[in-house]
């Protein structure tokens, strides 16, 4: 994972902000040594940051159990287990199949309507199958329903 800026460390969990704006737990890494680690720390290729996990903050989109994408707003308790969208909807973090998405697969998803297709096939897997072909076919990677 290539790193913008480094917001926080804690032993070797990293927090850090991507390229593309997006918060990253991380576990820090060092590359053992060999008779290239001279020129690999030169290059400041001698840590290494792998993802654990997202961290979701205000205007992430996410897939809720409502089958739209919807943009996270805050969370409303202390337990940070239910949040609401900048809509206004409430959601439960335990109750819901909650997943962070990129922005582009939520624009493309709300250009296209695409939970309209649930309507049609009335069930999950055809409906799910249905998802993928149309990401296909539009070039999109398919990141989940």
């Amino acid at each position: 994972m290539e790193t913008e800026r480094i917001i926080s460390r804690d032993g070797s969990l990293v927090t850090i902000r991507d390229k593309k704006g997006k918060l990253w737990l991380t576990k820090r890494v060092k590359r053992k040594k060999d008779s290239r680690r001279q020129f690999i720390q030169d290059a400041g290729w001698s840590v290494r940051h792998i993802p654990i996990r997202r961290i979701i903050e205000r205007g992430d989109w996410l897939f809720t159990c409502s089958m739209r994408p919807e943009q996270f707003g805050a969370w409303r308790n202390d337990e940070e287990d239910d949040f609401n969208t900048l809509n206004g909807s409430d959601h439960s973090k335990r109750h819901c199949s909650l997943s962070p998405i990129s922005d582009e697969y939520a624009k493309f998803f709300n250009d296209h309507k695409l939970w309209e297709l649930y309507d049609i096939y009335n069930d999950f897997d055809k409906y799910k199958a249905a998802v993928k072909q149309v990401c296909v076919a539009f070039n999109i990677r398919y990141e989940g329903i």
